[in-house]
């Protein structure tokens, strides 16, 4: 029996007891089921609104985790977007382990009138919080992006 799955135009889902907290598509997507190391293209995530903050975005050319460690990185370029706000970076990675997001190479986060770039991020989804890592610098003013 071949250890690998194939789909095509995934949907996705993902629950944190009953509340819908993400979902998303693939356009394309391999599990091995031997190691349950999962591989994804072209991944588009929407983060629903609350009552606290707006739907958010985030796309990726590709990402690779594994099922059963629960962690996955998006790289290839990842947008991400709320409201007026936008988050560009080449990769990032989650891990339910410590229940962020960290991301080790440049970041650049743009909205009206201003735009923060530093070395790498790591966000806590829960906090709903940004922290720039290594030194950042921020510019106001003028346009933004």
């Amino acid at each position: 029996m071949a250890p690998d799955v194939r789909f095509e135009q995934v949907q996705f889902e993902v629950f944190r007891g009953p509340e819908l907290t993400a979902s998303g598509t693939a356009e394309a997507a391999r599990l091995r089921r031997d190691t349950n190391e999962l591989f994804a293209e072209s991944i588009r995530i929407k983060f629903p609104a609350t009552a606290e903050r707006e739907e958010a975005t985030v796309t990726a050319a590709r990402g690779r985790g594994n099922l059963a460690e629960r962690w996955f990185q998006a790289e290839g370029g990842i947008d991400a977007v709320q409201g007026d706000d936008t988050a560009r970076t080449e990769r990032a990675r989650y891990s339910s382990a410590e229940g962020v997001v960290r991301g080790d190479s440049q970041v650049v986060v743009s909205g009206p009138g201003y735009q923060l770039t530093g070395p790498g991020f790591v966000l806590d989804p829960v906090r709903r919080a940004v922290r720039i890592d290594g030194g950042a610098s921020i510019r106001t003013g003028g346009a933004p992006r």
